[in-house]
């Protein structure tokens, strides 16, 4: 078994900078990446353009929150720096200068951002503002929790409820369907909106056969290069 098979599925390189937005796994997959691209022997940049929890110390090797990418010394050796806006102690940290990351992307060998928020919930709806991708962007991984299938559409399920609903034509109390996630990941002002680089498509949160098929028929079905997996357990299945 591959010892890195989400920086494998994505094919991330050295010199990308990955943005990460939807619902249902963003952070946990950020954070797999950068382990990941670590053991390969990458410096990796980890950040944000909106809000992110203040990750564990364990989480990274170096941190600084000054907003500026500033690390002295610039970093030398394989790692994960973590760069946002804020104090320690902070339960969440802001988005970083998009100025100094255009000035200092080139001490990594990777950046890696969070670039959208959901508010802890499994769906969303996308303000016209949403998410917020550095035109630099190499790949816009897109992510759709596969176990919201056959849920409620509902305020404990959905961030900006009313939006989404415009986005998928349906209503609060609706069952969601395969056609609502679909019609969530094609529309010009859904998933992928201000998508820059190559679009990659993440199902994630597949633990069962069936959710895997569900899966792949969803896939079939959406012209983005779509991964199938589940962080959870580590794996990720092959698209057909």
């Amino acid at each position: 078994m591959l010892k890195t098979p989400f920086i494998n599925a994505f094919n991330i390189k050295k010199s990308d900078l990955v943005s990460i937005c939807g619902a249902g796994g963003k952070t946990t997959l950020l954070c797999r990446l950068a382990d990941e691209a670590k053991a390969l022997g990458f410096k990796v940049l980890v950040t944000t353009t909106t809000k992110l929890f203040m990750p564990e110390a364990s989480q990274y090797d170096a941190i600084d929150l000054s907003g500026n990418v500033l690390f002295e010394p610039p970093p030398q050796l394989p790692g994960v720096y973590f760069c946002a806006t804020g104090k320690r102690g902070d339960l969440k940290v802001t988005g970083v200068s998009i100025e100094a990351l255009q000035l200092r992307k080139g001490l990594f060998d990777l950046i890696l951002i969070e670039a959208d928020g959901a508010a802890q919930k499994k769906l969303k709806g996308w303000r016209e503002t949403e998410p917020v991708i550095p035109e630099m962007t190499t790949k816009t991984i897109g992510i759709v929790d596969i176990q919201t299938l056959n849920q409620t559409i509902s305020e404990d399920l959905v961030h900006r409820i009313e939006r989404f609903c415009q986005l998928v034509d349906s209503k609060p109390g609706a069952t969601l369907t395969s056609d609502h996630l679909a019609r969530m990941i094609r529309h010009k002002n859904g998933l992928f909106q201000y998508a820059r680089g190559q679009r990659l498509l993440y199902f994630n949160k597949i633990e069962t056969e069936e959710q895997l098929a569900q899966a792949r028929t969803l896939a079939k079905n959406i012209p983005v290069t779509a991964i199938l997996g589940s962080l959870h357990k580590g794996v990720v299945h092959e698209p057909t």
